[in-house]
């Protein structure tokens, strides 16, 4: 009896050194695991708030994650380790959202803190982490509906951005600050020393397609998205070879769909090779819009800039649905009747108005107070729809008629009177022309 028992209890721990055997090696292993990385982090910003983390596998494979930990350090923590993670396979390129609500992680994650996510595999090797104040490229708060992100998308550095992406692509603004490109300038502009200016914008010239090979404008792009910027290409509409192109069909009475398609071509091209941001110049009549008025039509000046609005709206953003849309205004008040341009109602299709609020005059006798840009910006805040308002500002001002750029604590100070409207970025316009001030305390 003895013997059996003997036998029964080495019987006993065979299997279970197996099972522990089995169990050890059905854990991916920190290699196995190679290629997924933290790439989003959510914070609440209230006790009713969510909190969440994104995985991202960015391998070419297929990988499980079944025992792989999250530990969290912040004001309350050290090390606590907040998530298991059972057996779940994640395709490449897929992502992995564990949420509190939910219960995939033990507890929420406050946006104030100063937090920490290490990840490691079962048997405790470190595979990513996050650790706010040495991760964030720049300072940033944590935005209301916004997140940390890495830019590019699982695999740049980490920022503080406006818009969450839980479950897709990362994508949306680090901060609101931004500034026009030439081509000319697209090779010498030093992306690193803007960014870490503040500035998270760039509107580059679509002539840079046709000045510099397709691959040098598309890395340069690169290089800036790299950086936390987004680059959005700027487009000429109604404005070719230095004349004006009516988008109105005078003759027929109706607006002109072959301009129409011809643009919204060029606009679809650039969504095929991965812009993320078109910026519409010239979207407006060269002060001749009520010259194209056909009631019996049914076709006016205005209608045509906002029916053109609503077109290539609705075409780019099934492209692409987080596309970004910018224009151009006319910072006057009566700019339907003489361009064409109505906020309220282009502000329905574009997400941002840049009224071009221009203070320094050419001839120098009419140069405009902070006061007087304060009322021009908040009179579009007010009538943009639900769109939002950045304010375009120059950066030279003239002397003996000839442009001068402006010094850098001037350029600064017109920044600043915008803080005091209720717009909700600024650009400047433009690089090459005036030295570019910090503005990392303004919209970021």
């Amino acid at each position: 009896m003895k013997i059996m028992n003997k036998l029964f209890a080495a019987l006993l721990c065979l299997l279970a050194c197996a099972a522990c055997r089995d169990s050890k090696e059905n854990y991916p292993s920190a290699d196995q695991l190679a290629g997924v990385v933290i790439n989003e982090v959510c914070g609440y910003q209230d006790e009713t708030g969510d909190s969440w983390i994104e995985l991202c596998n960015t391998s070419d494979r297929t990988i499980d994650l079944k025992g792989m930990k999250l530990f969290l350090t912040d004001d309350y923590y050290y090390r606590k380790c907040i998530c298991t993670v059972p057996q779940k396979r994640v395709g490449p390129g897929e992502y992995l959202v564990l949420t509190a609500h939910g219960g995939d992680i033990d507890t929420g994650i406050s946006a104030a803190a100063s937090l920490e996510l290490f990840m490691t595999s079962a048997d405790g090797t470190e595979i990513d982490r996050f650790v706010r104040d040495a991760d964030l490229s720049r300072p940033a708060a944590h935005a209301a509906d916004g997140s940390f992100s890495r830019l590019p998308d699982g695999k740049g550095g980490w920022f503080a951005t406006t818009t969450a992406t839980q479950g897709s692509a990362n994508f949306g603004y680090t901060n609101r600050t931004g500034f026009w490109l030439w081509s000319t300038h697209m090779k010498s502009v030093p992306l690193e020393t803007l960014a870490a200016k503040g500035y998270g914008h760039v509107i580059l010239h679509e002539q840079a397609f046709k000045s510099y090979p397709q691959a040098e404008v598309l890395a340069r792009i690169a290089e800036a998205e790299a950086l936390g910027m987004t680059v959005h290409i700027w487009l000429q509409c109604f404005y070719e070879n230095s004349t004006w192109v009516s988008p109105v069909d005078d003759a027929r009475k109706c607006y002109d769909q072959e301009l129409f398609e011809r643009i919204i071509s060029r606009a679809e091209g650039y969504l095929d090779l991965g812009i993320k941001a078109i910026h519409f110049d010239y979207i407006r009549f060269g002060g001749t819009a009520h010259k194209h008025n056909f009631p019996e039509a049914g076709v006016t000046g205005e209608g045509a800039i906002t029916e053109f609005c609503r077109q290539i709206s609705t075409r780019l953003k099934a492209i692409n649905p987080r596309v970004i849309l910018s224009a151009a205004l006319m910072a006057e008040r009566d700019g339907a009747y003489y361009y064409g341009q109505n906020p309220a109602a282009m502000g329905a299709y574009l997400d941002i108005l840049i009224p071009m609020v221009y203070r320094y005059s050419e001839s120098g006798g009419g140069d405009k107070t902070g006061a007087w840009a304060k009322s021009t910006t908040d009179y579009f805040v007010t009538n943009a729809g639900k769109a939002e308002v950045w304010a375009g500002t120059q950066t030279y001002r003239y002397t003996s008629g000839n442009a001068a750029g402006l010094p850098q604590e001037q350029l600064r100070s017109d920044c600043e009177d915008f803080t005091q409207s209720e717009a909700a970025g600024v650009f400047l316009f433009r690089y090459g022309l005036g030295n570019f001030p910090d503005v990392t305390d303004l919209w970021n």
